[in-house]
């Protein structure tokens, strides 16, 4: 006999189990470090369960995002700090991104120590905004003698650098009806308050100023990881932030890499047997040897190559040639349950970038990330809450249960267009039943819009006011309309709003004067739409180095023709 070629069957089988260890990253094969401590809430008072972006005290910064941090102290309430103030936080309504929030400082007392150095309430450069419903408070300190006309309701006791100065809170109506010249205070602090409170505020009273300061206002937030988090909470896992890179991750019980390859290979000694195949020690001792070059070849070859690999092994000149030589076929058995598994997760470079080409519905603008294009872009290309679909050519994304025509996409500055998918249909009645809901879609309404209100079963119409009939809202006992500024009903035409069933609000962004529109139809005016903003990483850097972006692993990416990079096509840095 011949000279063995092979060492014996433990060797390779050493030999083979270094191989697994080297190649098959050791994060297949554990849970995520803080998985089980995200899966725990935020709990502090009368906020028991915070998730993402929160964070702060027992739950680490991995589980949340920055700015969010909370402190839990001894009361109901948490504290945040935002741009070096720090504020009570009331209530938290996840799933629309709202927050009630007080100033610490006021909440506890209106002329609080240090006054001197107090700071204006402001959001600026941080996640959080006003909504609209608001309006500021200026709170006075340390006033001349030329303040002294503010009436006595008005007036706060207050000392400066231990000296009493005069004090006194307003509002912008106020101080007009008043004349009194903000300059003659040397520290004016602006805090805003809901437009619901401002009117007890006009009437005076310290208590009441008190009051609305403990009360708060409401913020929302945004973040660029939103549409990633729900894409990871879609998939079962809890979302995070890398405590090395500061960028998004999905934290979850990661799949045991090795083990689902292990477990294709259960049916293995059926499958021999039914082939009337054994598995001697000698055969073992060939299929350790294959095993080592396939993982290899998988490891080291570029993708071309290993693919020209695996066309080989697929041949059916070659499957014959393992026919005859019971060994390797046992061996190739092997390996195509290895390799298909891998073929299941592995796409080229190339290829994802090939598939999250920009495309269109016809009609409309180019839908490229974060958006993606149902049936025709790969799930990779955007995210969930951003999946449209065509209808007669039309673009139409769906939030809250409610379509909507996609009609402008501005990337640059990440906003879109949009207006009610019901205006564009023939032969319905296309009023709006309940106002714009965006609940847990990553999108709010841009500023500077203007409501377009319908009015429903009315028992009148307003006289001298300029209205749009709304005639399949209409019969012989109530009446429907829509108009602009209805507030304007109650203060200047003596119409109650209560002689109406209940109203919508539609928003509405138009360049035109309002009093412009007066001559259209209402169905023309909701089709001018409203915008609605997006937050998510910016994908400026990706295309100007001519990538296209998307997501892996449910963190963003830049796909190029050579490979997968984090930010762009030119930063050296790959996936």
């Amino acid at each position: 006999m011949g000279a063995r070629v092979f060492l014996l069957p433990h060797v390779h089988f050493i030999i083979t189990f270094f191989f697994l260890l080297v190649f098959v990253p050791t994060s297949y094969c554990e849970e995520d470090e803080f998985y089980r401590e995200c899966f725990t809430p935020f709990q502090c008072g009368n906020l028991p369960n915070l998730s993402y972006p929160f964070w702060g005290d027992e739950r680490p910064e991995i589980c949340g995002y920055q700015g969010f941090r909370l402190r839990c102290q001894e009361g109901p309430s948490p504290i945040i700090t935002i741009n070096d103030q720090e504020f009570y936080v009331k209530f938290v309504n996840q799933s629309e991104r709202v927050m009630i929030i007080s100033r610490k400082d006021l909440s506890q007392n209106v002329c609080p120590p240090g006054v001197a150095e107090i700071l204006n309430t402001t959001l600026n450069e941080t996640p959080f905004s006003y909504v609209p419903e608001f309006e500021n408070v200026s709170l006075f300190y340390n006033c001349s003698n030329k303040a002294t006309m503010v009436p006595t309701p008005y007036k706060i006791s207050c000392s400066v650098n231990d000296e009493q100065r005069d004090a006194f809170y307003a509002t912008d109506w106020l101080l007009n009806k008043w004349n009194q010249d903000p300059s003659d205070c040397n520290i004016r602090v602006e805090v805003p308050v809901p437009k619901v409170d401002v009117e007890q505020l006009i009437s005076g009273g310290m208590e009441a100023l008190s009051k609305a300061l403990r009360e708060g206002f409401n913020v929302t937030y945004m973040f660029e990881t939103i549409p990633m988090c729900y894409e990871c909470v879609h998939s079962g896992g809890i979302c995070g932030t890398d405590s090395s890179t500061f960028r998004f991750t999905c934290l979850k019980a990661k799949e045991n890499f090795v083990r689902k390859r292990v477990e294709r290979l259960v049916c293995f000694p059926r499958l021999l047997s039914i082939l009337n195949l054994s598995t001697s020690p000698y055969d073992v001792e060939h299929c350790s040897s294959l095993i080592s070059l396939i993982f290899f070849v998988e490891t080291y070859l570029p993708p071309n190559a290993s693919l020209l690999f695996s066309s080989f092994f697929y041949s059916r000149w070659v499957l014959y040639f393992f026919i005859s030589h019971k060994p390797l076929l046992i061996c190739f058995i092997v390996f195509f349950f290895f390799f298909t598994t891998l073929a299941e997760e592995s796409l080229s470079a190339d290829q994802k970038f090939q598939a999250c080409a920009p495309t269109s519905c016809g009609k409309g603008p180019n839908i490229s990330y974060p958006f993606l294009l149902s049936n025709v872009q790969e799930s990779f290309c955007g995210y969930l809450h951003f999946n449209i679909t065509c209808n007669q050519e039309y673009p139409v994304l769906r939030i809250s249960s409610d379509d909507y025509i996609i009609k402008d996409i501005f990337y640059d500055n990440q906003s879109f267009l949009v207006a009610s998918s019901l205006v564009y249909e023939e032969d319905t009645c296309p009023i709006p039943l309940h106002n714009v809901t965006l609940d847990l879609a990553p999108f709010n309404i841009s500023p500077g819009y203007i409501d377009f209100s319908f009015l429903y079963n009315c028992t009148s119409e307003p006289a001298n006011y300029p209205i749009y009939p709304i005639s399949c809202a209409t019969n012989s006992t109530v009446s429907s309309f829509a108009g602009f500024h209805i507030e304007e009903l109650e203060l200047n035409y003596s119409y109650s709003l209560n002689s109406c069933n209940y109203f919508v609000n539609a928003p509405l962004h138009t360049r035109s004067d309002v009093y412009s529109l007066y001559n259209k139809d209402y169905t023309e005016i909701l089709k001018l739409g409203f915008l609605l903003n997006w937050t998510t990483h910016n994908c400026s850097s990706c295309e100007r180095s001519g990538g296209r972006c998307g997501f892996e692993n449910h963190e963003f990416v830049c796909f190029c023709h050579d490979q997968t990079h984090l930010n762009s096509c030119d930063d050296g840095n790959s996936s």
